[in-house]
């Protein structure tokens, strides 16, 4: 069941022109002191499961994450719109609005859904996954919950802290990210999940160290062996199994896995720009889209990626035992 209907996109970005720099809940809408309990609340989602009123810069920046880019790839696969979170997008966000625990920032939000408008032009992006979110989405809002506040989202908090025991269904708190040893990433972050955004990179879970298997360990240092980016310590990166200075690599240089400059992504161990429509190219991660057939195009459906594939053909028959020799 949809929430609202949206605005067209540009009209969205339009409304924003008259709003102020912020948009801060209403002090009457101030989340409560306390977690409330179980017994109180029931197993329920963490933002209300309904919104009766949705501020502009939250319609506009949920509607560029999701239904900008479901219709844009639709017009270009002249198909319809598949399934969008956008609804949920909004239900999260302007709930973490009204209790207080985010302000939006009107200037970011606008840049933001530019960058993204410009980004979905054409149809050469078209593909089995979304482009990565432009970096300046993700100064959009601003945590303002303090150390030790009930939260319900890592974005709530102020700085690095994390909603330490937060859920979908539970509230947390904020507390500093814990040290080696203890448990980490043990919850599921709705509001970051439908902003696409990564919280780990904006408030690492480790206060020095990395996540592994829900567990805090120490960074590798400078020089050591590493299999991606994540083990390697602030402004570093694996680079052909080696921690590196950088923490995204330049066009030529070195990668892992994510961890290249904006616009740029990592192909056969090299960040490298993603080849327009009708590129030629020899493997998946060349193209912005997909390539099939040795060129680079859009790709509508992941079945044509997997049509693309090369079919296994038979297996050989076993070669014939050897002629025994004469004694």
């Amino acid at each position: 069941m949809r929430l609202l209907r949206l605005l067209p996109i540009p009209m969205l970005i339009a409304a924003l022109a008259g709003c102020p720099k912020s948009e801060a809940p209403r002090p009457d809408a101030a989340a409560p002191e306390a977690a409330p309990t179980a017994e109180a609340s029931g197993v329920a989602p963490v933002y209300p499961s309904t919104v009766t009123a949705v501020p502009p810069a939250v319609g506009a920046l949920c509607a560029a994450l999701h239904q900008l880019p479901a219709e844009r790839k639709a017009a270009c696969c002249e198909s319809r719109p598949g399934v969008m979170a956008t609804d949920e997008c909004v239900r999260n966000l302007a709930g973490a609005v009204a209790q207080g625990g985010v302000i939006l920032d009107l200037d970011v939000v606008r840049t933001c859904t530019t960058a993204l408008d410009r980004q979905l032009q054409g149809c050469s992006w078209v593909g089995p996954q979304l482009p990565p979110l432009p970096a300046a989405c993700a100064g959009a809002l601003a945590g303002q919950r303090g150390a030790d506040a009930v939260c319900r989202s890592n974005l709530e908090c102020q700085g690095g802290l994390r909603c330490v025991g937060g859920g979908p269904t539970d509230p947390g708190r904020c507390r500093p990210a814990p040290g080696a040893g203890a448990l980490c990433n043990t919850g599921v972050d709705p509001l970051a999940t439908y902003l696409r955004l990564d919280v780990d990179q904006l408030r690492p879970p480790c206060a020095d160290g990395f996540c592994d298997k829900n567990r805090c360990v120490a960074h590798v240092p400078a020089g050591g062996a590493c299999r991606a980016s994540v083990q390697c310590g602030p402004e570093q990166r694996c680079a052909k199994g080696t921690c590196v200075a950088g923490a995204a690599g330049l066009a030529g240089e070195a990668c892992t896995g994510a961890d290249c400059a904006e616009g740029l992504r990592c192909v056969a161990g090299a960040c490298a720009v993603p080849r327009a429509e009708g590129a030629p190219c020899t493997r998946q991660g060349e193209c912005a889209g997909g390539c099939v057939e040795g060129r680079c195009q859009k790709v509508c459906s992941a079945a044509v990626l997997l049509r693309a594939l090369p079919k296994a053909g038979p297996k050989p028959p076993p070669a014939p035992p050897a002629a025994p020799g004469r004694p």
